[in-house]
């Protein structure tokens, strides 16, 4: 270690001296001098399919203090088209006012049609250009360009930058959505016995109502997955199946859930812990079947009835329905992964890991084995917390 750091205070003392070129190290600048592009958007362009579109999106805060204290916030989007990605993305640079460096770039976009066409072509650049990092975030765009998106969804006073950065809260407070960055996806790209699923962006009639300021044309709202197999866009796993789709991959963070008492009226639970584990059912080397076994804690949120559910027998119940419920949906994300012939869960990945030796005999015909293999769930749920809470309001206790 120590001959490698002599070295390095060496070639960096003596290579001006060398003759090699001056722009051996980069060149220093001023922050000023740099736009710091945010989120990247890349189509197949709408007026010639045979070209790329890139769109880039980036922040500027004028000001010294930030628009809380008299700051301006300023959003520049710019557009290019051209033969590939790369092509397109040296034309913006090429015109901006300052030196574009896509090092920060949080967020990475694929338009639907660029999806459709083959997303490896269009996702070549993200994995290859060397200013990037393989942290940022990667979506679809669905039912839209990537353009369209950034361009709808964005105004002088609502940013899409600040929705993405929240997308995260989403995962927290519904369990319907996930994030995954470059790096996972080769990962999935790398793994031809199952899908890339990728979370899907959409948008949205506008909710929010401003006394002032502008408003965009609409906004921005997740919708569920994308699911890519052979290196194309397939279908998605929809908002109404994607929170059964994490609860069977272990990504349920929080979410509600709503089940009726005895009464009808509803019960609203807070699923605050989630945990599923895969079985694999062999005969020998032949996988007869697979089982998930879910288990889940909630809490009480609310209860509309004045019902006395507090009772060993009605929380029982309620964790049943609730069970059941839960299973609903993951039954559902696995039907439609059915339908798309394709695994979509990392199901494959689970037996390798478990069954090395068994994995080798079926390894091969995985997407044939998959559409047709018998899975079951089973759901066990127990409500932890009514929040000191023993009689709802207006319970009245009989004598």
């Amino acid at each position: 270690m120590r001959k490698i750091i002599c070295f390095l205070l060496i070639f960096s003392a003596t290579a001006p001296l060398s003759g090699c070129k001056s722009d051996i190290f980069p060149a220093g600048r001023e922050i000023d001098q740099f736009e710091m592009v945010q989120v990247v958007g890349i189509d197949r362009s709408a007026e010639d399919p045979s070209m790329a579109e890139v769109t880039f999106i980036s922040q500027i805060e004028r000001g010294s203090s930030g628009k809380s204290e008299g700051g301006i916030r300023q959003v520049t989007v710019k557009s290019s088209t051209g033969p590939t990605v790369f092509d397109a993305e040296r034309k913006i640079k090429a015109h901006s006012d300052k030196l574009v460096f896509l090092g920060h770039v949080d967020f990475f976009i694929i338009g639907e049609a660029a999806a459709e066409e083959d997303f490896t072509k269009y996702f070549d650049f993200i994995n290859r250009d060397h200013e990037m990092r393989l942290s940022p975030k990667v979506f679809i765009a669905k039912g839209c360009s990537a353009k369209d998106l950034i361009f709808n969804t964005s105004s002088s006073d609502k940013f899409i930058m600040d929705r993405l950065k929240n997308i995260e809260f989403d995962r927290a407070l519904l369990s319907n959505i996930d994030q995954v960055r470059i790096i996972d996806v080769q990962g999935m790209l790398d793994n031809t016995n199952e899908a890339t699923v990728i979370p899907a962006l959409k948008q949205e009639s506008i909710r929010d109502e401003f006394f002032t300021g502008k408003t965009p044309k609409t906004d921005l709202a997740t919708g569920g997955y994308a699911v890519i197999r052979d290196f194309k866009l397939v279908g998605y796993i929809s908002d109404i199946h994607s929170r059964g789709y994490n609860f069977l991959v272990n990504k349920v963070k929080s979410c509600p859930v709503s089940v009726k008492d005895s009464s009808g009226q509803y019960v609203g639970l807070e699923v605050i812990q989630s945990k599923t584990k895969v079985e694999a059912h062999f005969n020998g080397d032949r996988l007869e079947g697979i089982t998930y076994k879910t288990n889940v804690m909630s809490n009480i949120e609310e209860q509309q009835s004045r019902d006395n559910i507090y009772t060993q027998s009605a929380l029982l119940d309620l964790a049943s329905k609730q069970s059941e419920a839960i299973r609903a949906e993951m039954i559902e994300a696995i039907d439609l992964s059915k339908e798309f012939k394709t695994d979509c869960f990392g199901l494959g990945q689970e037996i390798r890991m478990h069954h090395p030796l068994k994995w080798e005999h079926i390894k091969d015909n995985w997407s044939e084995i998959y559409p047709d293999l018998k899975i079951d769930v089973v759901v066990e749920s127990e409500i932890e917390r009514t929040y000191d809470i023993r009689e709802p309001n207006g319970y009245q206790m009989e004598k």
